[in-house]
C-alpha cells in the first residue's frame, strides 16, 4: 500500500494512505465512513491516524505545487486522499486556492482546477454554502476560475448551479471561466449557450474565446 508521510516542525510524523491503496476493506477506509455526516466542519484539528493536521496538509499541498512533473502524482495522491476525509473542508480548499495563487509556477491553477475537481473532494457543498453566504462574489479572479473551472469537470451537480450564476457576472473573468467550463461539459445544451455567448455577449474577448472553444470542439 503506497503511503503518504509528512513530519512536522516539531518533528512528529503523520502516516495516511493514499488513493492509490487498493484495500476497500481498511481500517483508515472504515473510520473515514464513520465520520462521513460530521465530517464537513469540525471545531477541532487534532492530529489523528485518519487524517492531517492543517499544517501538515499545507506542507502536502505546498510541497505538490512546487514539486517537478515527476514528483507530482504521489503528493497529489496525498491532498486529495486528505480532502476525501473531509475536516475542515472550507479551510482545505482555501489552502489550495492561495498556493495556487501565490505559487510562481507555470499550471498552479490547472493543479488546483484538477485537485477540487475530482470527484472524491465535496466541492459541492463547498461552492453552495458559499453561494447561500454570498462569499462567491467575493472572492478574487483566480480563485473564481479555478472553483468554476473545477464544476465544470465534475459530474455532479455543482456544474448545473455554478456555471449559470457566472454566466450572468458582470465580471469577465467570471464569464470566462464559466464559458471554458461549458467547452468541458460539450453537452448539446452546453454548445447551444456557447454559441449564444459567441454571438452576443458584450464583451469582444469573451465572443473570441466562445468562437474558438466551439472550433476546438467541431475539430475534436
Amino acid at each position: 500500500m503506497e503511503a503518504c508521510f509528512f513530519t512536522g516542525a516539531d518533528g512528529s510524523t503523520a502516516l495516511m494512505p493514499s488513493e492509490t491503496a487498493t484495500d476497500s476493506t481498511s481500517a483508515w477506509q472504515n473510520r473515514q465512513a464513520d465520520r462521513e455526516t460530521t465530517a464537513h466542519e469540525p471545531t477541532s484539528d487534532s492530529s489523528s491516524s485518519d487524517g492531517l493536521t492543517m499544517d501538515q496538509f499545507k506542507g502536502f499541498a505546498d510541497a505538490l505545487f512546487r514539486a517537478p512533473a515527476a514528483k507530482k502524482q504521489s503528493l497529489r495522491n496525498c491532498v486529495i486522499a486528505d480532502l476525501e476525509v473531509g475536516r475542515r473542508l472550507s479551510d482545505r480548499i482555501q489552502i489550495i486556492l492561495n498556493i495556487a495563487l501565490n505559487t510562481p509556477r507555470a499550471g498552479r491553477l490547472d493543479e488546483a482546477i484538477y485537485i477540487l475537481g475530482d470527484r472524491r473532494v465535496d466541492l459541492t457543498t463547498f461552492l453552495r454554502d458559499f453561494l447561500d453566504q454570498d462569499r462567491l462574489s467575493k472572492m478574487k479572479p483566480d480563485e473564481l476560475y479555478v472553483l468554476i473551472r473545477a464544476a465544470g469537470r465534475r459530474a455532479d451537480d455543482a456544474k448545473q448551479f455554478i456555471i449559470p450564476w457566472a454566466l450572468k457576472s458582470d465580471n469577465i473573468s467570471t464569464r470566462d471561466a464559466a464559458v471554458e467550463s461549458l467547452a468541458d461539459i460539450a453537452s448539446p445544451d452546453a454548445v447551444n449557450i456557447l454559441h449564444m455567448f459567441a454571438r452576443y455577449d458584450p464583451s469582444p474577448s469573451i465572443r473570441e474565446t466562445a468562437r474558438d472553444l466551439l472550433d476546438d470542439l467541431a475539430e475534436a
